[in-house]
């Protein structure tokens, strides 16, 4: 897994994320994310919950974690900490 806090990425849409927690749970990787403005210097009200996976060309894909009962689970275990 690679450590992805504090970075960027871009979704397909064009919407930039910042990564602010990463976690493993039954061998996925998990990201918590947090939407920036186009200027990548505010952060919005935008928080997702993304399961990190690989394209067709092994490059970094995500899928949103739609499953209630995964969101509360990966919930306590992505709260960023102070």
């Amino acid at each position: 897994m690679t450590n992805r806090i504090n970075t960027l990425i871009t979704l397909d849409d064009g919407k930039k994320y910042a990564i602010i927690n990463q976690a493993v749970y039954k061998g996925k990787s998990y990201l918590l994310v947090n939407a920036v403005n186009d200027e990548e210097t505010d952060l919005l009200e935008d928080v997702q919950i993304l399961e990190e996976k690989k394209d067709i060309n092994g490059d970094m894909a995500v899928d949103q974690v739609e499953d209630p009962a995964l969101l509360e689970l990966l919930a306590k275990y992505l709260a960023p900490k102070e």
